[in-house]
C-alpha cells in the first residue's frame, strides 16, 4: 500500500507503544464499569437534602437511562478496539528481545517518566549516548514488526 511509505514508523511506533496502558487498563476494567453503569442506570434515586428545592423533570428516569446505555455502548466499543490492539501488538512485542523489551519498558510504557535517557542511564547503568543507540535500536525493531519495512 503506498500510504504506508509515507507514515512516519517510529512516531506511530512510540504512540502504539504509549497506549498499551491504556489498552491494558480498559480490557481489565471494562466489565466492572459495565456492570455499575447497568447498576446505576436501575437504581433508585434517593434525594438529596439540602434545602434548595427542586425542580419536576417527569422524563429524569429515561434520561438517566439513555445516558447509561450511551456509555455502556462506548465502552463496549473501546473494548473492541483495546481488544483488536492487543491482538496486533502482542506478536510483535513477543518477537523483540527481552532487553528490546525492557528499553521500551522504561522508555514508554511505564507511568510517571519525565526524562527518558535518564531512566535508562540510570536502571541499566549505560552511558546516554548507548542508551539512545539502545533505545533508537529497539523502536525501530519494533516499528519493523508493526509496519512492516
Amino acid at each position: 500500500m503506498i500510504i504506508c511509505k509515507y507514515i512516519d514508523k517510529l512516531a506511530a511506533a512510540e504512540a502504539v507503544l504509549r497506549d498499551y496502558n491504556s489498552m491494558l487498563f480498559i480490557l481489565e476494567n471494562t466489565d466492572d464499569y459495565i456492570k455499575n453503569k447497568i447498576d446505576e442506570m436501575y437504581a433508585v434515586q434517593t434525594p438529596g437534602i439540602d434545602g434548595m428545592p427542586k425542580a419536576h423533570n417527569p422524563k429524569a428516569f429515561e434520561n438517566r437511562m439513555v445516558e447509561c446505555i450511551d456509555d455502556v455502548q462506548l465502552m463496549k466499543e473501546r473494548y473492541c478496539q483495546a481488544r483488536e490492539y492487543m491482538h496486533w501488538f502482542m506478536p510483535a512485542w513477543t518477537k523483540l528481545s527481552s532487553d528490546e523489551r525492557h528499553v521500551l519498558d522504561i522508555c514508554y510504557m511505564r507511568e510517571g517518566k519525565y526524562n527518558v535517557t535518564d531512566n535508562l542511564v540510570d536502571e541499566l547503568h549505560l552511558s546516554k549516548s548507548q542508551s539512545y543507540k539502545y533505545r533508537n535500536r529497539a523502536l525501530k525493531h519494533i516499528s519493523l514488526m508493526l509496519f512492516g519495512a
